[in-house]
């Protein structure tokens, strides 16, 4: 049986991609999976054997951690190593140049856009590390078997440079495993609903959220928001609070934290409208998953565009607006909230229509495993 290990320092043990996804599509198809992630306790849950690295909470302890996660994974003696965050490149090409496992680097972001949002690098640093870290990934990237992108965008820079063995595979929602429940995990309390699903912080559209409920609010319209996922900063956390206080719309708003993936659908499944106001600068090469996962629930959806945005999300299926302009976002919500009032709801059906025909893991299962059918054989490397 071909032994598989996935190595992340950066993500949650039952982070929805790598191991919803990807390592038990892997299980599914015969192999031997185990995860190297921050985790308290050496568990196997679903056929995946979780590595501990034990407890991290900030980012200097997850660093800390990467000679452990490396000493794991060389010891494991695995076929295919799968690494799944930027810092780890170094361990990759250590795997790559001292074991006899394949390598696969799976690139999550479009990492040139994210550095330069990031607060928590001095600011007189960001540009010259979002010049220099792409130069540095093409160089390490020729070291390994094959590179996995999140989106066919993130892969055409590197296919340019001249990297070969790049696979795109999308994020697409895992729709077999769905299971809405007839009933509402949370009482709604107000006439309308909007929903968002994922990390919370600026970038990620938090405070424009606000100042749309609180337009909306002026409108005249009863409308609530559900925030389902974590504050990723306790500054963010704390200027929302501030935020929600001063603009008078505290009692409109719902914060649920961390739910399990599987889970999240019973509560966009009760909503109106999905969210996705998000800073077109930090996602212009990405695609955000809780579009289709909106789409799934028959939820229209409202993004901010950027090229990605434009290509999968359908005009029957929601409409893109503008990331800061907060009275076009206004109009564009009340205009659809009008229309379900009134019994239309054409937009919903054509999103879940579209999840179900293209926009779903099973498409990307068989990219996946194709890919490590591949490596798996004899003398390729």
């Amino acid at each position: 049986m071909t032994k598989v290990v996935h190595l992340s320092t950066a993500h949650v043990p039952f982070d929805t991609r790598i191991f919803h996804k990807q390592a038990k599509s892997l299980d599914r198809a015969g192999y031997d999976v185990s995860f190297v992630v921050h985790h308290d306790a050496d568990e196997t849950v679903d056929g995946i054997r979780i590595r501990p690295l034990g407890n991290a909470d900030a980012r200097l302890e997850r660093w800390q951690s990467i000679p452990e996660l490396y000493r794991i994974a060389k010891n494991s003696s695995a076929d295919i190593y799968h690494f799944h965050d930027p810092e780890l490149l170094p361990v990759g090409v250590a795997l790559a140049e001292f074991t006899s496992g394949k390598v696969i680097y799976d690139v999550h972001e479009y990492y040139k856009g994210k550095i330069l949002k990031r607060k928590w690098i001095p600011s007189p640093l960001r540009p010259v590390l979002s010049w220099g870290f792409p130069k540095l990934q093409r160089a390490l990237i020729s070291r390994f078997d094959a590179v996995i992108t999140a989106t066919e965008w993130m892969a055409e820079p590197l296919q340019q440079s001249g990297v070969e063995h790049i696979v795109p595979i999308r994020n697409f929602p895992l729709t077999d495993k769905i299971n809405v429940s007839e009933e509402s995990p949370v009482e709604r309390t107000h006439d309308h609903v909007l929903v968002y699903v994922g990390g919370l912080r600026e970038n990620r559209g938090l405070f424009q959220m606000v100042r749309l409920l609180k337009g909306l609010r002026e409108q005249g319209l009863d409308v609530g928001l559900w925030l389902v996922g974590p504050f990723e900063s306790e500054a963010d956390e704390q200027r929302f609070n501030r935020l929600v206080k001063q603009d008078e719309v505290d009692d409109h708003v719902c914060t649920f934290g961390w739910i399990d993936y599987l889970d999240v659908f019973d509560y966009l499944a009760q909503a109106d409208v999905g969210l996705a106001i998000l800073d077109p600068e930090e996602t212009e090469k990405t695609i955000a998953t809780k579009i289709f996962e909106y789409m799934y629930v028959n939820l229209p959806v409202v993004a901010s565009g950027t090229e990605p945005t434009e290509q999968y999300l359908p005009s029957d299926c929601g409409s893109m607006v503008p990331y800061t302009d907060t009275r076009t976002q206004v109009e564009v919500v009340a205009n659809i909230l009008q229309k379900k009032g009134e019994g239309e709801d054409e937009v919903g059906a054509n999103g879940r229509r579209y999840v179900e025909e293209k926009y779903n893991w099973n498409i990307e299962k068989d990219r996946l495993l194709d890919l490590y059918d591949s490596l798996s054989s004899p003398g390729l490397r």
